[in-house]
C-alpha cells in the first residue's frame, strides 16, 4: 500500500486511532484525525499527535476536515451514522479498518481469533505457549495494543515501547472483534480461529445474522495454503460450516465429539488431522489421533476455592483451540503442557476477590453478553447474589432466565438496563435496584447468607458507568475490600 503524499483521515482518538495516525505518518501519508468527543484523553492524544505534525479536529466532525480525503480509516466502534462515514459514501472515499491498515504492513504469520467470548483469553495463552517454544511472537489487537502501533516503529517510539517490531519470523496473535472485521479489505491471517458465535452487539446490528456476517469474514480471503478453525460444539458455527463455502482447509475443535482437529476424549486432549491437505501440521498427527496430555488441574480447570463444587469446563473449548492452532505451527507436547501449568487466568473472568463472612465474591465484569453470564451461573454450586446490568446492547436478556432460576436467589440491578431487566425477572426472582456498583455490593452482602456467593457478571457492557470493563471490575474489587475491612470478622451492621 502506497501512501506516499495521500491524504487521510483517522476517525478516532483512542489507542487504535493514535497508532494509525503514527503509522500512516511514518509512511508518507498526508493526515488528519477527527474525534466528535472532548475529553482530558481525548486533547492529550491530540496535542501528542500535534507534536508530530499530524492535524486533530476535537468535539465534532466537520466536512470542511474531511475534505480532499482519499482514504479513511475507521477505529473500532465507528458508528456507521457518523459523519465521516456517510460522507465517504457520498464522495466514494475507501474506507478499511484500523486492523486493515496494520494488516497492510504486516510481515508476520498472522493467527487471527474472534468469537463473542474467550477471545483474550486464547490469544493470552497462545503467546505464552509459544514463548515457551521459543517462537518469536506478537500478542496484539482487540486485547488492547493495536496492529497498526506494533508494525509502527514512530509509534513504539512514541509511546515509549521497548518491543521488537514485527518481523517476518514474528509469528502474530491477533484479537479480532467484529467491529474491527467489519472494514477489511484484503485482511488474510494463515489461522483463522473462530470460538463461538452467540448473540452480542444487537445495539449495532439490526440482527444477529449481521453480527454473525461480520465474524465469518475473517475468514473470506482465505485460501487452500490457510487454515480455518471453528468450534465443533457451537451449532450456529456446525450449522455455518454446512452451508458456506470456506475456501481453506477446516479442522475443529470439540469438548464432545471425535473431530478432525482438537478434542477431549476420556480426560485426554487429542489431535487428529487424517485427510487434511498435506501442508495442514506435522506428519505424527495425520494416521492416527494423538494423545498430548490429560486434562489435569492447569489454573485455567482448577475450582475457585478447595472443596469447592465449581469447575472451569468453559475453558476446556479454550484450551483445545489453543493447542490446536499450537501444533501447526509446530510446538511440542512438552511446551504446552508447560505453559498450560504456568498460565495465569485474565483478571475480571470469573475471578474470586474474597471471602466476606463466608460469603464468597466473584469477579465476572469481562461478562458483557448472556452467554458469558449464562456459563458462569451453571458453574455454580451454591445460591447466588447476581449483580448484573450496564449499557445496553439490546440482546434478550430473557435468553439467561433458565439459569437465573437455578442458581440466584436476588438480583441487584445497576446501570442503563436495570429498569428493562427488572420488568424480564422481577416475576421469577426477587430484584433490587442501585445507584452505583458500591450500593449494589453491600446490598448484596446484606442478602446474602454465609456459604452464598455475590457474583458481578452483568451481561452488558460498561461505557454507561465506567470507562470499560477492567475499571468496573476494579471498582467492584475496591467495593469489596472496602466491605471486608469494616467487618473485621463479624457481619456488618447496617441501617435498613
Amino acid at each position: 500500500m502506497d501512501l506516499r503524499n495521500k491524504k487521510v483521515t483517522v476517525v478516532g482518538l483512542g489507542d487504535s486511532g493514535i497508532k494509525s495516525a503514527l503509522l500512516l505518518c511514518e509512511q508518507g501519508a498526508i493526515v488528519g484525525v477527527t474525534d466528535n468527543g472532548d475529553n482530558e484523553n481525548i486533547r492529550r492524544n491530540a496535542g501528542l499527535l500535534r507534536e508530530k505534525c499530524i492535524d486533530a479536529e476535537i468535539g465534532q466532525h466537520t466536512e470542511s476536515f474531511l475534505s480532499m480525503t482519499e482514504l479513511l480509516v475507521l477505529s473500532p466502534g465507528v458508528e456507521n451514522s457518523s459523519l465521516p462515514v456517510r460522507y465517504a459514501q457520498k464522495n466514494n472515499i475507501p474506507m478499511i479498518s484500523e486492523m486493515e491498515l496494520g494488516y497492510s504492513f504486516c510481515k508476520g504469520l498472522i493467527v487471527a481469533v474472534t468469537g463473542t467470548n474467550g477471545k483474550s483469553t486464547v490469544v493470552s495463552l497462545l503467546g505464552e505457549i509459544l514463548r515457551q517454544a521459543k517462537i518469536p511472537v506478537n500478542v496484539c489487537g482487540n486485547i488492547g495494543n493495536a496492529l497498526s502501533g506494533e508494525v509502527s516503529a514512530l509509534a513504539k517510539e512514541v509511546s515509549g515501547s521497548c518491543g521488537k517490531n514485527i518481523d517476518k519470523d514474528t509469528v502474530v496473535i491477533l484479537e479480532t472483534s467484529s467491529f474491527q472485521l467489519e472494514r477489511i479489505v484484503s485482511f488474510k491471517p494463515y489461522i483463522s480461529v473462530i470460538l463461538n458465535v452467540t448473540e452480542d452487539h444487537l445495539d449495532r446490528y439490526s440482527d444477529f445474522d449481521g453480527y454473525f456476517a461480520a465474524k465469518k469474514r475473517i475468514f473470506e480471503n482465505q485460501r487452500q495454503r490457510d487454515v480455518v478453525i471453528l468450534n465443533y460444539d457451537d451449532e450456529n458455527l456446525r450449522r455455518m460450516a454446512g452451508s458456506q463455502k470456506i475456501q481453506a482447509p477446516l479442522l475443529y475443535f470439540s469438548s464432545r465429539e471425535k473431530v478432525r482437529g482438537a478434542y477431549f476424549d476420556k480426560g485426554d486432549i487429542k489431535i487428529f488431522l487424517g485427510d487434511a491437505p498435506s501442508h495442514v501440521g506435522p506428519r505424527g498427527y495425520r494416521e492416527s489421533a494423538k494423545s498430548l496430555f490429560k486434562l489435569r488441574d492447569f489454573r485455567l480447570t482448577q475450582p475457585l476455592r478447595d472443596g469447592g463444587g465449581i469447575k472451569g469446563g468453559y475453558n476446556i473449548e479454550n484450551i483445545l483451540a489453543s493447542v490446536l492452532v499450537a501444533a501447526l505451527l509446530g510446538v511440542k507436547e512438552g511446551d504446552m503442557e508447560k505453559a498450560l501449568t504456568d498460565f495465569m487466568p485474565l483478571k475480571h473472568r470469573f475471578e474470586k476477590v474474597a471471602t466476606v463472612d463466608g460469603i464468597d465474591f466473584i469477579d465476572d465484569s469481562k461478562a458483557t453478553n448472556i452467554d458469558s453470564t449464562y456459563r458462569a451461573l451453571e458453574l455454580l454450586d451454591r445460591p447466588a447474589i447476581l449483580i448484573a446490568g450496564g449499557k445496553d446492547k439490546n440482546i434478550d436478556y430473557g435468553k439467561v432466565l433458565p439459569a437465573i432460576r437455578g442458581s440466584v436467589k436476588k438480583l441487584i440491578l445497576i446501570g442503563e438496563t436495570r429498569n428493562k431487566m427488572r420488568d424480564i425477572f422481577k416475576d421469577f426472582v426477587e430484584t433490587e435496584e442501585k445507584d452505583s456498583l458500591e450500593e449494589a455490593v453491600l446490598a448484596a452482602y446484606k442478602s446474602a447468607s454465609p456459604g452464598d456467593y455475590v457474583l458481578l457478571s452483568p451481561m452488558c457492557s460498561s461505557f454507561d458507568m465506567f470507562r470499560d470493563y477492567r475499571h468496573r471490575g476494579d471498582v467492584f474489587r475496591m467495593a469489596v475490600e472496602n466491605l471486608k475491612s469494616k467487618t473485621v470478622g463479624h457481619r456488618l451492621k447496617t441501617a435498613d
